[in-house]
């Protein structure tokens, strides 16, 4: 999928450039970047993928997710503390690992893959998760929100 397919909602756009992110278009999809920490966004036949690069460091699958919007209110949820800081803010308090939201539920796929569904649907796949089931839960909190309400979310609180 060519990177012109890939397109940012504005709101996502918006919290992203609190922080001094900024989208662009790349060969292999969307680039999302700082300067210095950078997320590719790109899609094949099956999925949306974001790999993670820092620097001159390689590129580390991130997420998979079949929703475009799943990749956003991630793409939002990870960088909210870059978002936060930006903006002199502290980390608001949330919910903990063990209070996923209501109807998900989390899986682990082989050695190093969280699936976080709702109702038997997969909303998205952590890849090369480490100690990362916190993020799992987290996003269970925003999955159901409209794009529009994550910002907001993310301001009053952080699930942890």
């Amino acid at each position: 999928m060519s990177s012109s397919e890939l397109s940012l909602n504005g709101v996502t756009i918006d919290r992203l450039g609190f922080a001094g992110y900024r989208p662009r278009a790349a060969d292999d999809g969307l680039l999302v970047t700082d300067g210095e920490l950078r997320w590719r966004i790109s899609k094949d036949e099956h999925a949306f993928a974001v790999d993670f690069a820092e620097r001159g460091d390689a590129w580390s699958r991130r997420i998979e997710a079949r929703r475009f919007e799943d990749v956003e209110r991630w793409l939002m949820l990870t960088t909210s503390p870059d978002v936060r800081m930006a903006r002199g803010q502290y980390a608001p308090a949330g919910p903990s690992e063990e209070e996923m939201a209501p109807g998900f539920s989390i899986r682990l796929e082989g050695r190093d893959r969280l699936v976080v569904d709702r109702g038997g649907q997969e909303r998205i796949r952590l890849v090369n998760v480490g100690d990362r089931v916190g993020a799992a839960v987290a996003f269970t909190h925003l999955a159901d929100l409209p794009l529009a309400e994550v910002p907001a979310r993310l301001d009053r609180e952080t699930p942890r």
